[in-house]
């Protein structure tokens, strides 16, 4: 008997679980699965690549139509409305390093469906360079939190300085797949040691005291519009967090990843000119 926890698995990962225990199949059977094996009407899943390379169906429960049927349908719903740019997951380090058929299958599904551009958001470490369907997608798609100092109230030079040494790994990403680089996020929280850690939510920083500081957030969007976005590989960023429900009062003393209302968004903004 086979457990996992439901909750701990994330939108791509619960639907590949569900066929492997629901159908019975092996993994290697099932990163093989295209969206044409699956026969709704009749309940059934068409098998390749199974033992001895052979192909059989097998039963579809009821119950997996709809997680599967929503996965397609967000391809589809980007396509229907005309979305320029689809990301088809984000920072699943060990499948993608593991199962690198499953993605291109992915791929060629998506493909399939929608139009417009493709892009997956690889966690900046440990996951970049090991992924090895990046020519098969439009941008390589990478989640911009490296640590940029280890001081806090750090100087733009400083972080810029930071920035140097991560360019000739990205760059050979870049050269050997033919790819420009995509920041799929990229943020900075309003606090003295922004710099250092930046994926760290203030609740979860290590340092106690989070000393407000718009002035670093500034320089860590400043340092990156001098040095990152000057680069001919670079094709653009997704900027973390601009929020639908931003407050000004409140949003200007907000110790978090909003830029809005604090010195940063003018320089985002300056530097989209």
């Amino acid at each position: 008997m086979h457990y996992y926890n439901k909750k701990l698995l994330i939108d791509i990962e619960y639907p590949i679980f569900e066929v492997l225990y629901g159908c019975g199949l092996r993994l290697t059977e099932c990163i093989h699965l295209r969206i044409k094996d699956v026969d709704y009407k009749l309940n059934e899943i068409i098998v390749r690549n199974g033992k001895g390379n052979n192909v059989h169906r097998t039963v579809f429960a009821d119950k997996l139509k709809e997680p599967l049927k929503l996965q397609i349908s967000k391809a589809e719903i980007a396509e229907q409305t005309n979305v320029e740019m689809f990301c088809i997951g984000t920072e699943l380090t060990r499948l993608t390093t593991e199962k690198p058929v499953y993605w291109k299958n992915l791929i060629q599904e998506v493909r399939s469906i929608y139009s417009g551009k493709i892009t997956y958001a690889a966690n900046w470490y440990n996951e970049i360079e090991e992924i090895t369907f990046w020519n098969e997608l439009n941008f390589v798609g990478i989640q911009a939190y490296f640590p940029l100092v280890k001081n806090k109230y750090p100087t733009v030079k400083q972080i810029s300085r930071g920035w140097i040494k991560y360019f000739p790994a990205i760059e050979s990403i870049h050269k050997k797949y033919n790819r420009k680089i995509l920041f799929t996020e990229m943020g900075y929280k309003s606090t003295a040691d922004s710099a250092i850690e930046p994926w760290k939510w203030v609740e979860d920083s290590t340092i106690k005291d989070n000393h407000f500081s718009t002035e670093t957030q500034a320089n860590c969007y400043e340092a990156f519009f001098n040095t990152v976005w000057k680069k001919e590989w670079f094709a653009g960023v997704h900027i973390w967090q601009l929020r639908s429900d931003y407050i000004d009062h409140v949003g200007k003393k907000n110790l978090g990843f909003t830029p809005q209302g604090k010195p940063a968004e003018n320089i985002i903004a300056k530097g989209f000119e």
